[in-house]
């Protein structure tokens, strides 16, 4: 057995010193945490509440009880290009983040969202997180957004959930875990995104938004980088900016469900092709356009383009009206030729009930205030 030569730091030949030192009126305090055995107690860790993460969680909750029996929820307030871009409801950018499809596209979201928001709200508080969230949604929306409709430019593609700000959020805290206790690293947040991006490719599926996925991961890896680099590098949060975080979660959560005109509905988008049908005159000889003639004429007047089964562009108008002294639905249709470059006049219906040529001649004349005879005679 080897002789133990430790001497608790001091030397055989220190111990008079030692004795020296204390004659020479030094004080030494003993703590109380040093008695009963050397043994000192252990600090306690105060928890911290995941404020942000349980408001989204609440909110997304909120709003999908408020969906329950409503069936164009996702048409009000999900993400839309042609709603975003020709209608300015930029809101929708917000709203789609709280809606999703059912319970299991819910649940899914909201456990993800608990169980990695809480990892990032306890690493990087409560501001930051919000910051990581709604940013990431956000991007990921309009990223979505565009692609879609460059891919598909004919197709009213709406999407809704909050999958591309919780991707966001997953991606933080990979990151936040590859750094561990070291700085934040360019080589970190890129592994962070291909292992997310990677994982959205791999969980694809048909009616999943794999853009805003992909989008969310990539903004939420930069975000998470960008704030933990050397101006980050001693902030900590203090209850100033807690509170904050808690003011701005809680007004885009109030937003994002008023934007989403759940149980409203949804509004008309313009389009080139009835804006060039209303400006056409009726009849040659006339002053009256479509657009003046049945919207002055009918009430409750709609006007919609959509593309028939046979691939023709078509625009429609339906509306109410006192024709003959009888009430009638009129229903007009308009065939557009190539990008609005001319147009072919098609069906009227009164009632349901197709017009021939004549009738429906007729009932032009009468939308413009003229009679058959001026036709006719050219009076």
């Amino acid at each position: 057995m080897e002789e133990n030569n430790f001497g608790y730091g001091f030397e055989h030949d220190d111990y008079g010193r030692f004795e020296q030192d204390i004659d020479q009126d030094t004080a030494y305090v003993i703590r109380p945490e040093q008695m009963g055995g050397g043994a000192s107690p252990q600090p306690q860790i105060k928890r911290m509440i995941p404020i942000v993460t349980i408001a989204l969680i609440v909110a997304n909750v909120i709003a999908g009880i408020m969906c329950i029996g409503v069936d164009n929820y996702s048409r009000t307030g999900g993400l839309n290009y042609q709603y975003v871009k020709l209608n300015g409801e930029y809101g929708r950018l917000i709203s789609a983040m709280f809606l999703h499809s059912g319970f299991d596209h819910l649940f899914g979201n909201m456990f993800a969202l608990y169980m990695f928001g809480s990892t990032v709200e306890r690493k990087l508080g409560s501001l930051r997180t919000t910051i990581i969230y709604f940013v990431s949604g956000i991007v990921a929306g309009i990223i979505s957004m565009n692609v879609y409709h460059m891919t598909d430019p004919d197709r009213m593609h709406f999407s809704i959930g909050a999958s591309g700000a919780v991707f966001g959020i997953i991606c933080a805290a990979v990151f936040l875990t590859f750094m561990g206790n070291r700085k934040a690293s360019r080589k970190d947040m890129m592994v962070s995104i291909v292992v997310v991006v990677i994982y959205a490719l791999y969980t694809n599926e048909k009616n999943i938004d794999i853009y805003a996925h992909v989008g969310g991961a990539i903004v939420g890896g930069i975000l998470a980088f960008a704030l933990n680099i050397k101006r980050w590098e001693k902030f900590r949060e203090n209850k100033f900016c807690k509170l904050l975080a808690v003011i701005l979660t809680l007004s885009m959560c109030v937003t994002g469900i008023g934007e989403a005109g759940i149980g409203k509905d949804a509004a008309d988008l313009p389009d080139k092709r009835i804006d060039y049908i209303k400006e056409q005159k009726i009849f040659p000889d006339g002053d009256t356009t479509y657009g003046d003639g049945l919207d002055a004429y009918c009430s409750d007047e709609h006007w919609q383009a959509f593309i028939a089964t046979d691939g023709s562009q078509i625009v429609q108008f339906e509306g109410n009206a006192t024709y003959k002294g009888q009430q009638v639905t009129v229903t007009v249709q308009f065939q557009i030729e190539g990008d609005c470059e001319g147009y072919q006049p098609g069906y009227v219906g009164l009632n349901d009930v197709g017009q021939n040529s004549e009738s429906a001649t007729e009932f032009m004349l009468t939308v413009c205030g003229r009679s058959i005879n001026e036709l006719k005679y050219g009076r």
